[in-house]
C-alpha cells in the first residue's frame, strides 16, 4: 500500500492563498486547513490510499514506477513539512507554465494578478517546521521571502527552487546561513537551445554560470538539477544527465501532466522510436493520444505568435512536426 504521511504532517499553501493535499495536486483547493481536513476529497483520498494509489497522486505513482524517489519519501522523513507559495513573481514565461505561477505570463496575457494572501496563516505551526519548501513563482524574486524565512526555526531544512536566472541577494544568503540544511533545486529542462525554448526569457550561458556559482557557495548543502519531462525535451534527457554528471551535480526527473499538449502522450509512437535511447526509453512507455499531438502543434504555434519562440531551435521537434505532416 502506498502509505503517504502527508495525511498527518504536511501543510500546503498555493500562490492563490488556498490549501490542499500537496503542490503536485492542482484540484481541489480549500480556503482553510480545517476546511480541507473536513472535506469529502480528503476523506476519500485517505480511504483510497489504504489499498492503492489515488488518481490525484499520479505524479508520485509514476516516479516510483520508474524507480525514482517521489515526494512521498519527503513526508516519511520529517515531522512537520510545509510547502508554501506567497507570490507568483517570476521573470520567465516558460512554455508549459501560465499566469498562476508567473507574473510575466500575467503581463503577456493582460491578466490582473491573482495572488492572494493565505488567510489561515496563523494555523500553520511555524515553530514546529522541520522541512520547509518555498515554491513561487521564482523564490529569489519573492518580495517577502526574507520575512517568511524569519518565521522558521534554525534547525529546519529549507528547500528552495530556482530558474537560475540570477543569484540571490546577500540578505537572503545571510538568512539561509542559520538553517541546519539548505537544499536547492535547479530547473533545467534541456541544454542550450532546448533550455532556452522551454524556459522562455532565460539564457543558457548565464543560467549555467549561476548554477556553478550556487555549487561553489558554502550555503547550499545539496544542489539538484530538476528536469521536468515533457514532449519537448524527452529527446534531451541524455544531454541533461551527461551535463549533471560532468559537473558532479545530482539530478532528478519530474513529470509534466498539464498542459496535456506537452505530455509524452502527445508524441506518435513511430517518432518515439527515432529518439529512443537508454536514458529516455523508460519514459516513453505511454499511449499515443492524437488529440494531444494536435494540442502540441497548437501550442508551438501559440509560442511562436506570443513568445516569439522559434521551434527550429529544437530540430528534433521540428522533425516531429514535419514527420507527421
Amino acid at each position: 500500500m502506498p502509505k503517504c504521511f502527508a495525511e498527518n504532517n504536511h501543510v500546503f499553501v498555493s500562490v492563490k492563498g488556498t490549501t490542499g493535499l500537496c503542490c503536485g495536486i492542482h484540484r481541489p483547493r480549500f480556503n482553510t486547513i480545517k476546511e480541507f481536513k473536513q472535506s469529502d476529497f480528503y476523506n476519500e483520498w485517505k480511504e483510497t490510499m489504504k489499498d492503492g494509489w489515488h488518481p490525484a497522486c499520479q505524479s508520485c505513482q509514476k516516479k516510483e514506477e520508474v524507480g525514482l524517489n517521489s515526494k512521498r519519501s519527503y513526508y516519511e522523513k520529517c515531522k512537520y513539512f510545509v510547502e508554501y507559495s506567497a507570490d507568483n513573481t517570476c521573470n520567465l514565461s516558460c512554455v508549459m507554465c501560465d499566469e498562476n505561477f508567473s507574473s510575466t505570463w500575467e503581463r503577456k496575457k493582460g491578466i490582473k494578478s491573482k495572488n492572494k494572501e493565505f488567510e489561515d496563516t496563523d494555523k500553520i505551526e511555524w515553530e514546529k517546521i522541520d522541512l520547509f519548501k518555498y515554491m513561487g513563482g521564482e523564490p529569489f524574486m519573492t518580495p517577502n521571502l526574507l520575512d517568511i524565512l524569519k518565521k522558521i526555526p534554525d534547525e529546519a531544512t529549507i528547500n528552495l527552487s530556482t530558474n537560475l536566472t540570477f543569484f540571490p541577494k546577500e540578505k537572503i544568503l545571510n538568512e539561509l546561513k542559520r538553517f541546519a540544511t539548505v537544499k536547492l533545486s535547479c530547473s533545467i529542462d534541456g541544454i542550450d537551445d532546448v533550455f532556452e525554448y522551454i524556459r522562455n526569457g532565460a539564457k543558457w550561458k548565464e543560467c549555467k554560470e549561476n548554477l556553478l556559482k550556487f555549487k561553489e557557495s558554502d550555503i547550499f548543502d545539496t544542489l539538484t538539477i530538476v528536469m521536468t519531462l515533457q514532449a519537448l525535451n524527452v529527446h534531451d534527457v541524455a544531454n541533461v544527465i551527461h551535463f549533471a554528471k560532468e559537473n558532479d551535480i545530482q539530478y532528478t526527473i519530474n513529470f509534466l501532466f498539464t498542459p496535456v499538449g506537452y505530455t509524452v502522450e502527445a508524441l506518435p509512437l513511430n517518432y518515439r522510436e527515432l529518439i529512443k535511447d537508454e536514458y529516455n526509453e523508460k519514459f516513453l512507455n505511454a499511449p499515443f493520444i492524437p488529440e494531444r499531438f494536435e494540442k502540441l502543434k497548437e501550442a508551438i504555434e501559440y509560442n511562436k505568435n506570443v513568445l516569439g519562440s522559434d521551434i527550429n531551435k529544437i530540430p528534433e521537434i521540428r522533425e516531429l512536426i514535419d514527420y507527421v505532416n
